[in-house]
């Protein structure tokens, strides 16, 4: 499960440590999560980089020790900087302090981690929030989860002596995505929502990669169980959506009330 991934994200107590790569040392709060995952709290410039980590150490800690190998995951709504800074290899997904982001920011996280890894063996993530806690254990959290690694592969990964769990950092709510995220990914036939209102549903196809088209519409006007839509009635079919929908496509949505039991048959 997702939360029992998580009890094994642990990082260093808040406090910096001087790391020494090819003759020079960096003062810097920081801790390896796995080999290819760095966290860190935020690179800071002028008063603020005296308690969070100097966006000049950071800058030539990562050129020195992982030359055009990292890219960059800033989860700051509070601030930002100019992706210039490190080579233009940074990536935003900002979500406020102690809280969740959205299902569809987290499977954008995860694909993008994934896929900047998986195209080179040497390639890392440096991974950034704004004290280095609660957003970071929970999007590490959600990639652990994302490519199955197993509790028993990871404690010997994550223990280390004198560390804080990160589950102690994150909020029930966070946490909880965490177990949402798992749960999204382990349906086999796909899952079941409960939505009522104003929806928008988005498709997508692993293989392909990206967005294939969206649908959007409200709950009150359904008048039966199946709502249908043609190929003219979905939202932005670019290419990739026309190379699997032809024009005889359709779509159908069976809906049942909330609290009714799925039929087995």
């Amino acid at each position: 499960m997702g939360v029992k991934v998580s009890r094994l994200l642990t990082r260093q107590q808040k406090k910096r440590r001087v790391v020494v790569v090819g003759g020079g040392s960096y003062e810097l709060d920081m801790s390896y999560i796995t080999n290819r995952i760095l966290a860190m709290s935020f690179p800071a410039e002028l008063m603020r980089a005296m308690y969070q980590n100097p966006m000049i150490q950071v800058k030539a800690f990562l050129q020195k020790k992982h030359p055009r190998h990292y890219k960059v995951y800033n989860l700051c709504t509070e601030q930002a900087y100019d992706p210039s800074l490190f080579n233009n290899l940074v990536e935003r997904f900002p979500f406020d302090d102690n809280h969740a982001p959205s299902i569809q920011m987290i499977k954008g996280f995860c694909e993008s981690v994934h896929s900047w890894l998986s195209s080179d063996p040497k390639n890392v993530v440096f991974i950034h929030c704004m004290a280095g806690k609660g957003r970071i254990g929970l999007m590490v959290s959600c990639y652990l989860v994302y490519v199955r690694m197993l509790a028993e592969e990871a404690l010997p990964v994550y223990a280390d002596k004198g560390s804080t769990n990160y589950l102690r950092v994150m909020t029930p709510s966070q946490r909880r995505y965490v177990n949402y995220w798992q749960r999204s990914l382990t349906f086999p036939d796909g899952c079941l929502p409960e939505v009522a209102g104003d929806v928008c549903v988005t498709f997508y196809e692993k293989n392909i990669g990206g967005r294939l088209f969206y649908v959007c519409f409200n709950t009150g006007f359904i008048e039966n169980d199946l709502i249908q839509f043609s190929i003219a009635e979905l939202d932005k079919v670019g290419t990739k959506g026309n190379s699997i929908a032809g024009s005889e496509f359709r779509l159908e949505m069976l809906f049942s009330p909330a609290n009714d039991k799925p039929n087995d048959s």
